[in-house]
């Protein structure tokens, strides 16, 4: 083997040798939640919340109004959803922290929005045979 083959196989394994850091994206940050809770909607308008553990949330969600800027600098409303229990999902049902734009909010005891209940349970495979009455 000559020199400048031996130079470049050398320097080839310093290469591979280097730690490599990886910087995080803001895919990173939604890929990381895709185990955690999460609101589900329907085409009926029915949401429900499915916890980490793959458990069905059974409190009252409410939807809150927002009031977002658009690109052309004009105010638009949007809305987030917000249990019982505080916690906070934006309108792709991924959890956030509570939003500081929120409309009609000057304090805590504002009630602004609609209130979704969870109604329905899931059916029981061996309640009926499999079969769903829904």
């Amino acid at each position: 083997m000559s020199e400048k083959t031996k130079q470049l196989l050398e320097n080839l394994k310093k290469i591979t040798e280097k730690e490599t850091k990886v910087q995080p994206t803001r895919y990173d940050q939604v890929f990381s939640n895709l185990g955690g809770d999460r609101i589900y909607g329907s085409v009926s308008g029915n949401v429900e919340l499915i916890n980490k553990n793959n458990s069905t949330y059974h409190g009252k969600i409410n939807k809150r109004a927002t009031t977002e800027k658009g690109l052309d600098g004009n105010n638009f409303r949007s809305h987030v959803y917000e249990t019982a229990d505080k916690r906070w999902f934006d309108r792709a049902g991924m959890p956030i922290k509570k939003p500081t734009n929120l409309v009609g909010d000057k304090d805590d005891t504002s009630e602004e929005g609609s209130t979704i209940e969870i109604i329905k349970e899931r059916p029981d495979d061996d309640a009926d045979g499999g079969e769903s009455s829904i």
